[in-house]
């Protein structure tokens, strides 16, 4: 919304907002003028800021807060019920809790003070009071706090003796099933599975060692079968082939353990049986005899032989031992799976169970600690002082100022203000029609000009008469209005403009007739001839207007009894010609419906550059509609003050009913506020006054 929008709202508005501002600001000052005036005692409090106290009172849980909310809880509970019960056992009288709490003025200062006050009319009660408040509320706090800090200690000892309860109670829990379940702790539990997995491992490493061995078993039963008994041999010393087989097992039992170490560590019990077996064989080498003896023989045993026998039989004895260990171990598995089936249940209790010792002794060790702090805070708050009293009121005492200037400027500007907001909402709400911008609002049509409200200097009512034309009484810029009129309807029109007007309303005393004749005069002074015809023929007034008589007219040239030439008048504006009404017939609608006025306009055509018609009011009459179906365009005119209640839409559908276009509208008896181009004249070039009859403007 634009300055001057608002200005001319103030402007509408402007005695009623200044009076019931200035009445504000004046029953204001007498009022205050009126009120006794108050004293107000004040006492000032300095608070501890160790430690606060926050919470309810009468028993409620007490907490500690951060310092930095102290004084604000202090003042707080300055004004709560427990102080109001202790101060009233101080007074006399009684004061209700709602006005003490409401009355009671505290004010944590950001010096780390509070200021506790009391405003009377009395200056005597308002020191007593006050210095009861504060005496109370120093008694009751001293109480709060060392009552506070012994419940305190005493809850801290109850979680104590509770959370040392707990934890007993997890570490019986915890070791009633370690005893159970033969489990020590969860270490125990993965050793469990990791022998498990040894043992598997083994089995698998006794199962290779045991296809090896058989294999080479069937290695050495087929070299056994191809070697003879025995042999040729000349005298000569005998190897012992006892010595000779426990080296080839000493060299296989060295491999073994090498594919051993591959697989597992020294711990593992197959490779400390293959390093007893080294061992062993080691010391029945070094006390081996090298020579079995001497002699001739022609036959004697094949040593090969023997030795292929001897080292089958020791490869048998290896596979009978590797099942025996594959058997064991196979016993220890099958042993192993009925504990391995619940040993996850059981760990995942024993975790629980753990970790539930763990947090109820975590929990114990913080309580204890509370509670010894607890303990330090009961014997500091036993030897502290609470509250210091630094400065207290006394007789006699200052009167408040009344501010009496500051109340009633700002009752004004309240007042004004809110005036001022009323009467927005006033013009937003109001549909009324003003001026243009409620034209295109609330009538969804485009304004082509606005006609002002003119005051007259010979009319005791201050307006100027619809009746009266241009010529008769010509007023400062009325001219400007039509010929602004003038210009929107040629751009309106498009190009050409249309030549043949109806000027309609939808109801009576809209001034349609005023329009008419200003526009038709306004046209003729740029040159152009032009036909005014009056087709209100229910109550014709063009002719007084322009002082003609009216014994024929347009009802005579409809009923045949004249020509279109005979009735025209020429009037004293150069090219502006007119036809009366005539006198007023029986059925003008049926009149104005037949062939006749058709070919009356078809023949103005030919002579007039533009022909204006003027009707009577549309949602009346029907005239208006039949007329505007012989012209080329209508122009609706629009009395400003109405309420839009739907007659100009109601017309608006009737002319598109038949196709007639609505060039725009025209808002008649408008006032200079309402529309800028009015109210720019009006600031600029004065008021709309009449100019005096021997003065003629330049036609334009």
């Amino acid at each position: 919304m634009q300055f001057w929008t608002l200005y001319r709202i103030f402007r509408r508005w402007k005695w009623i907002i200044v009076v019931l501002s200035v009445f504000s600001a004046l029953a204001i000052g007498v009022a205050t003028l009126l009120v006794p005036r108050t004293y107000m005692a004040e006492a000032l409090l300095d608070p501890p800021l160790e430690a606060g106290i926050e919470g309810g009172i009468q028993g409620a849980t007490l907490e500690f807060v951060q310092n930095r909310d102290i004084i604000t809880y202090l003042a707080n509970l300055i004004r709560t019920r427990a102080v109001w019960q202790a101060t009233m056992e101080e007074l006399d009288e009684v004061i209700p809790f709602e006005i003490f709490y409401e009355r009671l003025n505290v004010q944590p200062r950001s010096d780390q003070f509070i200021r506790v006050g009391w405003q009377d009319t009395q200056p005597e009660k308002a020191v007593e009071i006050t210095n009861a408040t504060v005496n109370a509320f120093q008694k009751y706090y001293t109480d709060l706090r060392s009552d506070e800090a012994r419940r305190k200690r005493e809850a801290f000892e109850q979680q104590k003796n509770e959370a040392k309860a707990l934890l007993d109670e997890a570490a019986v829990a915890l070791q009633q099933f370690q005893a159970e379940n033969q489990v020590m702790d969860v270490a125990h539990v993965t050793t469990v599975r990791s022998t498990y997995d040894l043992l598997l491992t083994e089995r698998r490493g006794f199962l290779s060692s045991l296809e090896r061995a058989r294999a080479q078993a069937q290695e050495l039963r087929m070299q056994l079968s191809g070697a003879p008994d025995e042999m040729v041999a000349e005298r000569h010393v005998l190897p012992n082939p006892s010595l000779e087989l426990l080296q080839t097992a000493l060299a296989q039992e060295r491999q073994n353990l090498v594919g051993l170490l591959s697989r597992y560590n020294e711990s593992h019990p197959s490779v400390r049986k293959s390093h007893e077996t080294i061992a062993s064989l080691t010391d029945q080498i070094a006390n081996a005899d090298e020579v079995q003896g001497t002699g001739e023989s022609m036959y004697a045993p094949n040593p090969t032989r023997e030795l292929l026998a001897g080292t089958l039989a020791e490869t048998e004895a290896d596979i009978t031992g590797l099942m025996g260990q594959i058997e064991e171990a196979d016993r220890q598995i099958e042993a192993m799976k009925g504990d391995l089936a619940g040993l996850p249940s059981l760990s995942l209790e024993l975790e629980r169970l753990v970790d539930a010792k763990q947090a109820a002794d975590a929990a114990y060790q913080q309580i204890v600690v509370e509670a010894e702090t607890a303990r330090i805070d009961e014997e500091n708050q036993r030897q502290s002082s609470y509250i210091r009293v630094v400065d207290s009121p006394s007789l006699p005492l200052t009167p408040m100022p009344r501010k009496l200037v500051l109340k009633a400027a700002l009752g004004f500007v309240a007042i004004f203000g809110l005036c001022i907001i009323f009467a927005l909402v006033f013009d937003q709400i109001d549909n009324r029609i003003k001026g243009p911008a409620d034209v295109e609002r609330l009538v969804k049509l485009r304004s082509l000009g606005a006609i002002p409200l003119l005051d007259t200097e010979d009319e005791g009512e201050g307006r100027l008469q619809e009746e009266r034309r241009l010529g008769q009484a010509q007023v400062s810029g009325f001219h400007e209005v039509f010929r602004t009129i003038r210009g929107q309807l040629f751009l309106a029109g498009g190009d050409p403009p249309p030549r043949v007007l109806s000027i309609v309303s939808a109801t009576a005393s809209a001034g349609k007739t005023t329009v008419s004749v200003n526009l038709a005069e306004s046209i003729a002074h740029t040159g152009a001839t032009v036909l005014l015809v009056d087709a209100d023929l229910r109550k014709p007034s063009i002719h007084s207007m322009y002082d003609v008589p009216n014994k024929a007219g347009l009802s005579s040239v409809l009923l045949g009894e004249v020509t279109l030439d005979e009735v025209v008048k020429e009037t004293d504006v150069p090219g502006l010609y007119i036809v009366p009404g005539g006198p007023p017939p029986e059925d003008p609608p049926m009149l104005l419906g037949s062939p006749a006025f058709p070919a009356m306009v078809s023949a103005a055509r030919e002579t007039y550059n533009w022909i204006i018609v003027d009707t009577p009011p549309g949602i009346t009459f029907v005239d208006a509609m039949i007329t505007s179906v012989e012209v080329d365009a209508a122009l609706l005119v629009i009395a400003a003050g109405n309420i839009a209640r739907g007659a100009e839409d109601q017309l608006l559908s009737d002319l598109a009913t038949v196709d007639v276009p609505v060039l725009g509208a025209v808002v008649n008896k408008v006032m200079p506020e309402y529309s800028d181009t009015l109210y720019h004249y009006q600031r600029n070039y004065g008021s709309y006054r009449p100019i005096p009859q021997d003065t003629e403007e330049t036609p334009a």
